[in-house]
């Protein structure tokens, strides 16, 4: 049993081609990482510039984003390439790409991961559990076929139907499938009205806690340089605590279930 993630850039298409073709570079070198092909050092140094070259081509956001970062520094100090990798993430399609994980995999830390390096670029994600069939090629998720990436397949091409859809699962229990993309509904309709100051410390705190490392409101604070009430105050409306119970809970209801059905 293994868990396919397919992810694909939202309307994409509607983007000037130099600016698509730029953030195609940004996907692909966040991609590296997350590979390990690349290191840290030169992922930043590789966003630094694609982030000039956008806001040269009138895409300022995503400059403003990553200078207005205060807690990246923290993060980054515990940013690791994707762990349980059974094949290495590959762009497929332009804007496509997926991976293939071993049931030790967390796919739901790399998809926060990769939608946090690509702000304010929308992506969308589906996870599909199953077998794979085929041989797989370790350095590229490309030619495996079997029941978990037909599921991926088809809940992307549902996704694309359905408005605001962040992030969906696809099983062979039709049950279960469906009550956990009712939590993640809930988890995007939560992530839908982030501010991008809530977005940075949310998802810099969970990618923290999937890495082993818990920081505390107060040392956020001191990170952040505001007081540890302003902390608890963003967290709080941000619906932190909602949005990462329901993510844990998908995490565990996932791994019980690639465990039930091997």
């Amino acid at each position: 049993m293994y868990y396919a993630l397919i992810g694909d850039m939202v309307s994409s298409r509607k983007l000037d081609g130099a600016v698509r073709m730029l953030v195609q570079e940004k996907l692909r070198c966040e991609l590296e990482f997350l590979n390990g092909t690349i290191g840290l050092a030169e992922k930043r140094k590789k966003d630094e510039r694609i982030d000039r070259l956008l806001a040269d081509a009138g895409q300022r956001e995503a400059l403003r984003l990553s200078e207005s970062d205060l807690f990246r520094e923290t993060v980054d100090g515990v940013l690791r390439p994707a762990h349980g990798l059974a094949s290495l993430f590959v762009i497929t399609l332009g804007d496509e790409f997926q991976a293939l994980f071993e049931p030790s995999g967390d796919p739901l830390t790399e998809i926060i991961k990769i939608a946090h390096e690509l702000r304010p670029f929308e992506l969308r994600f589906a996870i599909g559990c199953g077998d794979i069939y085929t041989a797989i090629d370790p350095n590229a998720a490309i030619g495996a076929d079997g029941p978990a990436f037909h599921r991926a397949r088809r809940m992307m091409e549902q996704m694309k139907n359905e408005r605001g859809a962040r992030i969906r699962v696809a099983l062979g229990d039709p049950e279960l499938e469906r009550t956990l993309n009712t939590v993640l509904a809930l988890c995007d309709k939560l992530a839908e009205n982030w501010t991008d100051a809530q977005e940075q410390l949310v998802s810099g705190m969970l990618i923290m806690s999937s890495e082993g490392m818990r920081i505390t409101q107060s040392a956020a604070a001191q990170k952040l340089g505001v007081g540890q009430s302003s902390v608890a105050l963003r967290l709080k409306r941000a619906g932190c605590a909602e949005y990462s119970r329901g993510i844990a809970l998908i995490r565990d209801r996932l791994s019980e279930y690639i465990v039930r059905t091997e």
